[in-house]
């Protein structure tokens, strides 16, 4: 008699309906997985690697959630289905009963960043420089407004900017305050 296996190998197209359950490794289209990764995918170029239908018009919907080792749903990428969709990043807070809405990238390419909603409690922007050694003259951090117009999609021209530059040696291992500072802003 036979000897069952604990690995199914199919060529062609498989479909599946219901609820199924996998455990262990799952590869498609590669004989080994991607570091430990539990999904490997090698994609055939010049095609999507993964497709997800939404199965909806209009409103808010998940395509992709993250939950952490306790089973707490923590992260959601969602999707505003209009004739416009948004693309959505939803993070839960400790104060948080569920992942709520920080970013909004709109359609038209709008970038928001969403705050709490709670009385003075302002979106925040941080532009966080690495650097562990900030001396006078650093670079810290920059906003650069740039376009392309007839160049081609591959070219970017910047028309204005601002930099903000270490005026001195920065100290960070202060518990309080800022660190000293130039900001320039440069047109052309």
């Amino acid at each position: 008699s036979a000897i069952p296996s604990e690995r199914l190998d199919v060529v062609g197209n498989v479909e599946v309906s219901g609820t199924s359950k996998l455990s262990g490794d799952v590869t498609i289209n590669r004989t080994t997985g991607l570091s430990n990764s539990k999904l490997s995918i090698t994609k055939d170029a010049d095609e999507q690697g993964i497709g997800v239908q939404l199965n909806q018009a209009s409103g808010i919907t998940t395509s992709f959630t993250t939950f952490n080792s306790a089973g707490t749903n923590i992260f959601d990428l969602a999707h505003d289905t209009d004739i416009t969709p948004d693309l959505i990043i939803k993070l839960k807070h400790s104060s948080d009963s569920a992942p709520v809405e920080k970013v909004r990238i709109l359609s038209t390419g709008e970038v928001r960043i969403i705050s709490s909603g709670s009385n003075d409690d302002p979106a925040h922007l941080r532009l966080h420089c690495n650097d562990s050694s900030i001396v006078a003259g650093d670079g810290i951090g920059v906003i650069r407004f740039a376009g392309r117009d007839s160049g081609g999609a591959a070219v970017s021209r910047t028309g204005a900017l601002i930099e903000a530059t270490a005026a001195a040696t920065w100290d960070t291992g202060q518990s309080t305050g800022y660190s000293a500072t130039h900001l320039d802003f440069f047109t052309q």
